[in-house]
């Protein structure tokens, strides 16, 4: 059984392939590079909708502050998820 089946879009044509070991650590790491990343890329997410504006509704009324704090559970949330 082959480890990938690829198609081309153009033509329709199907082919398989083998991996080599090598191959498949190097994709298994690439894999777990970018499920490390996803964490912080949420995080960077958030921060930027904490803006100076959000920020002075936040300290105003008491939606504002339970948005804020909403925002902070998330990013404790995925910087636990990051560990």
């Amino acid at each position: 059984m082959a480890d990938v089946i690829e198609v081309n879009v153009q033509t329709g044509a199907r082919s398989e392939r083998n991996y080599t070991a090598d191959e498949r650590a190097n994709i298994e790491r690439m894999a777990a590079e970018e499920a490390a990343k996803a964490p912080l890329t949420a995080i960077r997410t958030l921060e930027r909708q904490v803006t100076q504006r959000r920020l002075r509704e936040a300290a105003l009324t008491d939606e504002g502050k339970a948005w804020l704090q909403n925002i902070e559970d998330q990013i404790a949330a995925e910087r636990a998820r990051a560990r």
